[in-house]
């Protein structure tokens, strides 16, 4: 499941990139796929702790917008609400269903998906692969996940 991490980064110390980086360790380590915005300005070049250091806003919000669109949900750091980016970002993944929750609901309600979301897309390649006759290398994770996770949420939200 890809994860678009969200949140508030003008005002506070580095950016909030601490913040940042903590979600995206947490969404990693429990099996999400996850674009987080820091890591797009850091790779980039941009440093939040160089001393005078220039951010384009706009440039970035477009970016993010087109990263939220291509995500299945986003995750929220604490003050999102306060961030105008972090608002239009949440607005616009539940303008195409995608859940939107803070980080620790995200983590608690989708985690244990996660995990069951692998086994079935090995399970399926699994399936695939014997009925094809073709070796398991042949199919990819990311061969079928797209069609788990639309399954899933479908039914936790109740629409296709």
């Amino acid at each position: 499941m890809k994860v678009y991490v969200a949140g508030p980064m003008s005002g506070h110390p580095d950016l909030n990139f601490p913040a940042f980086e903590q979600a995206t360790r947490e969404l990693r380590e429990a099996g999400f796929s996850v674009t987080s915005p820091h890591e797009r300005d850091e790779a980039s070049g941009f440093d939040p702790t160089k001393e005078g250091a220039q951010f384009a806003l706009r440039l970035a919000l477009q970016r993010d917008v087109e990263a939220v669109l291509e995500a299945d949900g986003v995750a929220l750091l604490d003050g999102w609400e306060e961030s105008p980016s972090a608002v239009i970002e949440s607005l616009t993944a539940q303008s195409k269903g995608a859940p939107v929750l803070p980080i620790a609901e995200f983590l608690k309600r989708f985690a244990a998906f996660a995990c069951v979301l692998l086994a079935l897309v090995f399970a399926s390649m699994v399936t695939v692969n014997a009925t094809a006759g073709r070796q398991a290398s042949a199919v990819t994770p990311e061969d079928h996940i797209g069609d788990v996770v639309e399954g899933y949420l479908e039914t936790i939200t109740g629409t296709p």
